[in-house]
């Protein structure tokens, strides 16, 4: 009886013992992305309306500048085999004057939406998205690496 009950008090004390490290570094996991993704780099309400509204008016320029295409153009962006780059490439020679301008207008939009959105931008939050965007674009460049090799053998 004795060696049952120091036997359920063993496992007792290893299960709570096991919880509580557990439970440990579960919370240290959620500081961690606490710390890595600060509440200052998240947006505020007027932030986020502004960034949903940049992206449906980017979206419904982009269905107006594609519904111009010609079937040669259509063509050209659905061809699977050729890079965005390539795409552009080749889409740029077949464009009027009239989607050069469009296209021209959509940038220029793009890129005036990007500076109101950064006007609203805390010091703190230009330094986190920063952060992100380098971090983002040194994974990709690496991923593009891989891709080359990838390729080449």
């Amino acid at each position: 009886m004795k060696n049952s009950l120091k036997k359920i008090a063993f496992i007792t004390v290893c299960t709570m013992t096991l919880s509580l490290t557990t439970l440990a570094q579960d919370t240290g996991i959620e500081k961690a992305k606490s710390e890595k993704y600060n509440s200052a780099a998240r947006f505020n309400d007027e932030q986020k309306a502004l960034v949903k509204a940049n992206m449906e008016q980017k979206k419904a320029a982009k269905q107006e500048f594609r519904a111009t295409f010609t079937d040669e153009q259509k063509n050209i962006m659905a061809d699977k085999s050729l890079t965005r780059e390539e795409k552009i490439k080749k889409l740029e020679p077949t464009l009027t004057a009239e989607q050069k301008l469009m296209w021209q207008k959509n940038k220029e939009q793009a890129r005036d939406n990007r500076q109101a959105l950064a006007k609203t931008l805390s010091p703190e939050q230009k330094l986190l998205l920063k952060k992100k965007s380098s971090e983002w674009i040194e994974k990709h460049k690496k991923m593009k690496a891989e891709s080359k090799k990838d390729s080449l053998n």
